[in-house]
């Protein structure tokens, strides 16, 4: 009899859960799975395309103002001479302090001075001058730098 009640209580379970399980599955509805084109979407929409254009437009125009900026600072790095030696006609050494290139035969000398200005230190620049225009070099501009208390700039 316990036997048969313990059957009875285990068939009504399983009956219960099979039902419970069977409702469930009735319960869940298929799901639509689906891809949502945004790009398609958003080219559609008048504003977005112009945004879309306005945004290129300024990135190619950083591009550009960047690059610029780039071959200019390299080109810098190159242009500008800090003591480099020169033979003049008469196998002399001549170091100027500074030579910034200024195009592809143009140039300008900038000499550094302590103290006093002097006839010598006009002389001397004057004779970078001739040794420069000698190897093709036009001098722009020859700048005497005075460094003392003060800073002073002379344009020989």
């Amino acid at each position: 009899m316990v036997l048969l009640k313990h059957r009875k209580i285990t068939l009504n379970v399983f009956l219960y859960l099979f039902l419970l399980s069977g409702s469930l599955v009735t319960a869940q509805k298929a799901q639509r799975i689906a891809y949502i084109d945004m790009e398609y979407i958003l080219e559609n929409v008048p504003e977005y395309l112009e945004a879309q254009n306005t945004l290129d437009s300024k990135v190619t125009k950083w591009r550009s103002t960047l690059d610029k900026l780039s071959r200019f600072i390299e080109k810098s790095k190159t242009d500008l001479a800090n003591e480099r030696e020169i033979l003049t006609e008469d196998h002399q050494v001549i170091i100027p302090d500074r030579l910034v290139f200024t195009s592809c035969d143009t140039v300008v000398i900038i000499d550094y001075k302590t103290g006093l200005p002097s006839k010598e230190h006009h002389q001397q620049l004057l004779k970078y001058e001739r040794a420069l225009n000698t190897i093709g070099y036009r001098v722009d501009k020859k700048l005497l730098v005075y460094i003392n208390k003060e800073i002073d700039v002379v344009a020989v």
